[in-house]
Parts: structure tokens; C-alpha cells; sequence
């Protein structure tokens, strides 16, 4: 296991302080060897490990350097061009993306961050990666709830749902049973939200990772206002 990979099970776990030490010597490794989509990778990790710290400015920082590194990439191997790049290289910048997305969208700028996870998602329907594309529409749903449009969160995650399930990503299917969740309560439609609430604790519990306790305080601030 690489120390990129090990990085990114951190964060998965709630360790991003550990996480991010991983993620500079990823960097620095794969800069050095001439790779500069998995040193892109490492940086838009370790942007999203800023973000579970709570370093907002950071995380964004280190996820718009990610793009600046493929930008530089594309510029050297031709990939972004069309240069007959391996197929690795095109998961790299749709990843990139996805996290960039991701990052924006948390730290309150809706609309640039539609724009990158649109990007991230045409990547990974060219590649035809069915976990991915839902792990990406499980950030548009999120998206479009935080631009305050729940109607649409409720159909984006609907989506995520329906091929998360199928392909057994339990992550995926933990974020879009949360934005289900919480559109349905914006919609006024209690009942339904609690059901999908429950269903993403149950699911977060069995991936074991933090998204749990969100879950759980979700759950207990409804049981407060009923």
C-alpha cells in the first residue's frame, strides 16, 4: 500500500492529521518520479483532509494546487489534449475534480463546485465507472441541497442510491441517504426523512466511520423539534 493510499484510509477514518503527512511524502515521491496526476491526487487528498480539520482556507489551497499540477501535466504528456495517456492517468483528473468539487461546495461556493463535479462525473461516464459516477452524484446531490434546491438533492441522490446500492459502496450510499434525509425535512416530509436518516446511521455504522455522529445529531435534533 502506497503512503497516498494509506493517506486516504486515514481521512476515511477520521484520521486526517495522520493522514496528511502521508499525503506530502505521496506528493514528493511522485513528483519526483515525473507523475504528476498521482502527485495531483495527493494534494487534492490532502485538501480534504484540511477540510475535516477544519482548515477551510488550506483545503482549498491544496485542492486548486491539484489542478494546477494536471494543468502543468497536461501541458507536458498531452492527456488533457487527448494524448494516448493510460487509463489511470484519465481516473487521476476525474478524482481531482471530484475532490475539488467537493471542497468548494463545503466551504460555501455551490456554484463553481457544480461546475467541477459536472466535470468529474463526464470523466468518469467516459470511463464507464458506475461507483464512481454514483459517488459523484452523491456530491451534486449534496450540492444542489446546499444551493437550496432539495427538490433536485432528492433526485441526485435517488440516483446515487439506486447504483451505490447495486455496486455495494456503502460510503456513497451513507451520503446519499444523508441528503435524502435532509431535503426530505426541508420538503416537510418528516416521517419519510427519518426513515432515510435511519437508514444512513445504520449504513455509516457498518462502514465504521465518523459520518456516523453527523447522523446521529441529525437524528436527535428531529426527535427535539417533534
Amino acid at each position: 500500500m502506497s503512503a497516498s493510499e494509506l493517506g486516504a484510509l486515514l481521512v476515511t477514518g477520521g484520521r486526517a492529521a495522520e493522514a496528511l503527512d502521508r499525503f506530502a511524502l505521496g506528493r514528493r515521491a511522485f513528483t519526483s518520479l515525473g507523475d504528476l496526476g498521482k502527485a495531483a491526487v495527493c494534494a487534492a487528498n490532502a485538501g480534504r483532509a484540511h477540510l475535516q480539520l477544519g482548515a477551510a482556507q488550506a483545503a482549498v489551497a491544496r485542492v486548486a494546487e491539484a489542478v494546477d499540477l494536471l494543468e502543468i501535466a497536461d501541458r507536458v504528456d498531452g492527456v488533457g489534449a487527448g494524448g494516448g495517456a493510460a487509463r489511470e492517468a484519465w481516473y487521476d483528473r476525474a478524482y481531482v475534480h471530484l475532490q475539488y468539487g467537493y471542497v468548494l461546495m463545503r466551504t460555501g461556493n455551490a456554484e463553481r463546485a457544480e461546475r467541477e463535479l459536472r466535470r468529474s462525473l463526464r470523466g468518469f461516464e467516459a470511463l464507464g465507472d458506475q461507483i464512481w459516477q454514483a459517488a459523484t452524484w452523491s456530491r451534486l446531490s449534496e450540492c444542489a441541497l446546499a444551493a437550496g434546491r432539495p427538490g433536485e438533492a432528492v433526485r441526485r441522490a435517488g440516483t446515487a442510491l439506486e447504483r451505490a446500492v447495486e455496486y455495494e459502496a456503502l460510503q456513497t450510499q451513507g451520503v446519499a441517504l444523508t441528503v435524502l434525509g435532509r431535503a426530505l425535512l426541508e420538503l416537510g416530509r418528516e416521517r419519510e426523512a427519518v426513515a432515510r436518516l435511519e437508514e444512513a446511521h445504520e449504513v455509516y455504522a457498518r462502514a465504521g466511520v465518523p459520518e456516523v455522529g453527523e447522523v446521529r445529531a441529525l437524528l436527535a435534533g428531529v426527535g427535539e423539534e417533534g
